[in-house]
């Protein structure tokens, strides 16, 4: 496989920043004009204006164009090179908008992060890192899998939380059955039904990532 492009991926740190100038400055202008300046309509004006403003000087800063190459055993980022045989697990996180491609190689985590616009670029490079998984699984004793939050460290500790509180629930209801009452009982019902399925795929597997 031999498949060079520039990608413009969208920039984590970047946008959570501009969410947070967003809520600051709006708001500190709002108040503002509201206490020097009127209070009637112009605090509603000042806020509209200060979102546009913000808008408009800071999202071009939001995305970064990066140079991705792959080849057969590794994938380039710029000037950064990771071995495909380091690769430890990969995940697509998808909404409408934006698709995110997490890539845990031994040593570093890598996010791509891009908008799912009409061009398909994100779906074009899914693509191909599924396919070049697919290859080195096809050729390697040593499989990438898919990222499963089920195996982690943080969903067994989860469960156990889960299963504690519903077992504290239990005890409660014998402690002081006096205050039993079949609203509660169908509540306790409702909710272990509706984590029961959740709790099975947890502790149904054995390792852990």
């Amino acid at each position: 496989m031999n498949n060079k492009r520039k990608i413009k991926i969208i920039l984590r740190n970047r946008v959570i920043l501009f969410v947070l100038l967003l809520v600051i400055i709006s708001n500190l202008s709002a108040i503002l004009t509201y206490i020097y300046i009127a209070k009637t309509i112009y605090p509603a004006i000042a806020f509209l204006l200060s979102i546009i403003l913000v808008y408009i000087f800071c999202r071009s800063s939001l995305q970064q164009n990066v140079d991705l190459y792959i080849t057969e055993n590794k994938i380039f980022i710029n000037d950064t090179y990771y071995f495909l045989s380091d690769l430890q697990y990969y995940s697509f996180n998808e909404t409408n908008y934006v698709g995110t491609i997490t890539l845990s190689f031994i040593n570093k985590k890598v996010k791509l992060s891009l908008f799912r616009n009409k061009n398909l670029e994100y779906q074009k490079l899914k693509d191909d890192i599924l396919k070049l998984i697919d290859i080195h699984n096809k050729h390697n004793n040593k499989k990438i899998e898919e990222f499963n939050w089920y195996l982690t460290k943080s969903a067994k500790i989860y469960g156990y939380i889960t299963v504690f509180i519903l077992i504290l629930w239990i005890a409660i209801i014998f402690i002081y059955p006096e205050k039993l009452k079949l609203s509660n009982l169908c509540l306790l019902l409702v909710v272990s039904a509706g984590l029961s399925p959740i709790l099975l795929r947890i502790f149904r597997n054995n390792k852990s990532i």
